[in-house]
């Protein structure tokens, strides 16, 4: 193996293919211990360079006053370049704000835009106000059959409030017919997570049903299982799909359901089950389909393993044309670990022609975010003029800073 990717291969396929923004984790922290000035200060200049986790934690650090002075219309702005991006919370948060009319003119049709972007993402939150707003029609028709479909996509993963209002419907025949047996079951679900209202209402469905639907309506609810929960605590974390229950076989499915569903951050937690064998056979030709899948909409995560495994051939004959269009579509959006193997294939001549400026341009836009990487940049300077150099540095200043679709949890 060449010297710099024997040094450096182990941080790129594990380093990078976890979130490699330590910034954004170092703001976290300093966010959930209340130092809002330093959450801020470590979000910004990834936000500036088009991150889409750190802008959307502006919009909420500026939609709520926290460590700046609150600002509506600031947070529409840093919400809305996450949302362009496809940014699941961020989505759901502008919708929010169209809802409302804080930062832009109140807008219900641009609010549902914008919901229902959030909502095919896969975030329950989304789902459950679309669900909200076609039951109560406040600004567009009432239309409980479009009502149910939403409450029950947020339901099966698990969403509290959708499941209590789901089985309110199931309880009255609003845009399903009318079971008790599901009523009760949606209900006792929702029970179970300390809604005191759908414990109420549960028991109030009880007193119309037989022992025998009864206890159907709990074996049913014993033998429910979560599809592809989604976790979006505060806007702060792009929506995730949540598979290690200590349960590899449960997990399994529930990420299957989620990818099949065209939630890309499941389709690329798929992949790298496959890639890993994680709780079943490594596969990697399964792996790459579903790199594929979330490569293609755009996750620059996976752009950057599908492009791992044209370049090693894991999943077929080696292809260094290819390997370099997925490095580049990641790398075009700003994300390190596309930036790098980009810069690496421009440094032996693998897939493009061999030059030294753009392996030295695309390495040092990596180092900016992962400085652990200088050394490979470093092995590509011996080798330069400084006027080329110079060029290179000069070309990476001038480079404009694309938004990376990257989910960073």
């Amino acid at each position: 193996m060449k010297i710099i990717e024997f040094l450096l291969f182990i941080a790129v396929l594990i380093g990078l293919a976890a979130p490699a923004h330590a910034g954004l984790d170092d703001g976290r922290a300093a966010y959930d211990r209340g130092d809002y000035a330093k959450a801020y200060s470590e979000w910004k200049p990834f936000a500036d360079m088009g991150n889409a986790a750190a802008q959307s934690n502006l919009g909420v650090m500026y939609g709520n006053g926290l460590g700046v002075v609150l600002d509506y219309v600031e947070a529409v702005k840093w919400y809305r370049k996450a949302a362009d991006q496809g940014y699941a919370c961020a989505q759901y948060s502008l919708g929010l704000m169209y809802e409302e009319g804080h930062g832009v003119p109140k807008n219900i049709a641009e609010a549902m835009k914008y919901y229902r972007k959030a909502a095919e993402h896969g975030l329950g939150e989304a789902q459950t106000r679309l669900g909200e707003i076609y039951r109560l029609g406040p600004g567009v028709p009432q239309d409980h059959v479009e009502s149910a479909k939403w409450y029950r996509k947020a339901a099966e993963q698990g969403d509290a409030h959708a499941q209590c209002s789901l089985g309110s419907m199931y309880r009255y025949g609003d845009g399903v017919p009318q079971h008790y047996a599901q009523a009760y079951m949606w209900l006792n679900l929702s029970a179970e997570q300390g809604d005191s209202a759908a414990r109420k209402f549960r028991d109030e469905v009880a007193e119309k049903m037989t022992s025998a639907q009864i206890a159907e309506a709990k074996r049913l609810t014993t033998e429910w299982k979560p599809k592809g929960k989604i976790i979006a605590p505060a806007g702060l974390d792009e929506g995730k799909t949540v598979y290690d229950k200590g349960d590899s076989t449960n997990a399994y499915f529930e990420m299957r359901a989620g990818a099949e569903e065209g939630n890309t951050s499941a389709q690329f937690s798929l992949g790298k089950t496959y890639a890993q064998g994680e709780g079943l056979s490594q596969d990697y030709a399964e792996a790459a389909k579903w790199y594929s899948e979330a490569a293609k909409r755009g996750y620059a995560d996976a752009q950057v393993n599908l492009g791992s495994f044209y370049l090693t051939g894991n999943a077929g004959p080696k292809n260094y044309v290819e390997a370099v269009r997925w490095f580049r579509k990641a790398a075009e959006q700003g994300d390190a670990g596309g930036q790098f193997m980009l810069g690496l294939r421009y440094f032996y001549g693998e897939g493009v022609p061999q030059d030294y400026i753009l392996a030295f341009m695309w390495l040092n836009l990596a180092v900016v975010q992962r400085p652990d990487l200088a050394k490979a940049r470093d092995i590509v300077a011996d080798k330069m003029t400084p006027s080329q150099i110079a060029e290179a540095q000069r070309l990476a200043s001038v480079r404009p800073k694309t938004p990376v679709f990257h989910v960073h949890v």
